[in-house]
């Protein structure tokens, strides 16, 4: 299960969720972080989230072969994958003290390793796709972004256009956050991350 605690997140993304809640609060706004870190393997599960097995196979297979092509240096690395490699080794406990290796030995390791939390992943619980990040793509899964709801009258308030959550995006802005309600591919109102976590959840 995905982490609600503020003290889960990198310091940077825990300094911005603080001045964030402190400028609702300035504008009479209550809000609830409810999802801050969030593992590889439970963005695995997410995403599995109303896919078809076939689906899911045909991307396991195709980043497995990709990784191959990468390590037989038939094809280059990505800057996104480049990128994303070095999160995962610097950032996730499963790859504490391992060295990456060369860069396309480092790169291959860690599309290998979405591709398993992937086909491994506990099955989907519903019929709506909820995320388009992968494992290890997600800003959540390196403690750089959080999911925040405004709260009315003590309970979760406001549709996903309503003043409240409008106002809850505008104070995360202020604040020097990415509010995904600005996002023009899958928008999401209610994450909210770094901007240096930008580059993750892109990729």
């Amino acid at each position: 299960m995905a982490s609600r605690d503020i003290e889960a997140l990198r310091p940077e993304a825990q300094s911005l969720a603080r001045d964030f809640e402190e400028r609702c609060h300035a504008r009479g706004a209550s809000v609830l972080i409810y999802c801050t870190l969030r593992s590889p393997r439970e963005q695995a599960r997410l995403w599995r989230n109303g896919r078809s097995r076939a689906e899911i196979e045909e991307r396991v297979r195709r980043t497995r072969l990709h990784a191959a092509a990468i390590l037989d240096q038939r094809v280059d690395p990505t800057e996104s994958e480049r990128m994303l490699a070095k999160l995962v080794f610097r950032s996730l406990p499963e790859f504490e003290r391992q060295e990456p290796g060369s860069e396309p030995v480092g790169v291959a390791r860690y599309l290998v390793y979405q591709a398993s939390l992937i086909e491994t992943a506990p099955p989907q619980y519903g019929e709506r796709i909820v995320t388009n990040a992968l494992p290890c793509q997600s800003a959540h899964n390196f403690g750089l972004a959080f999911d925040a709801v405004p709260l009315d009258g003590g309970k979760p308030g406001g549709d996903a256009d309503s003043d409240l959550v409008k106002q809850m995006g505008r104070c995360g802005e202020e604040a020097g956050l990415d509010w995904a309600g600005r996002w023009t591919r899958f928008v999401e109102r209610g994450h909210l991350q770094t901007r240096r976590g930008r580059g993750a959840e892109q990729a």
